[in-house]
């Protein structure tokens, strides 16, 4: 998690990110794992609780937002 909000400086050292993550390379495929994560919950309390919903349409989107901003060799492992 800390890939996700320390941010490298020129002379090797890191600085964590405490406010809004304002780099669009780094913040959008992280908005795009937590959509995946989140997804994966919802579905699961979903069944358990015993009403299981169609998520096809959500797939669809953390897909295509995949596809833009996360590298294909990581797509497998995220999504």
């Amino acid at each position: 998690m800390l890939d996700w909000i320390a941010i490298s400086q020129e002379d090797g050292s890191t600085q964590i990110v405490v406010g809004p993550e304002r780099r669009p390379d780094v913040a959008n495929p992280v908005l795009v794992f937590m959509a995946s994560e989140g997804r994966d919950i919802a579905n699961l309390l979903a069944i358990e609780n015993g009403s299981p919903r169609d998520i096809a349409i959500l797939d669809a989107h953390i897909h295509e937002a995949s596809a833009i901003w996360i590298p294909e060799d990581e797509d497998e492992e995220i999504l």
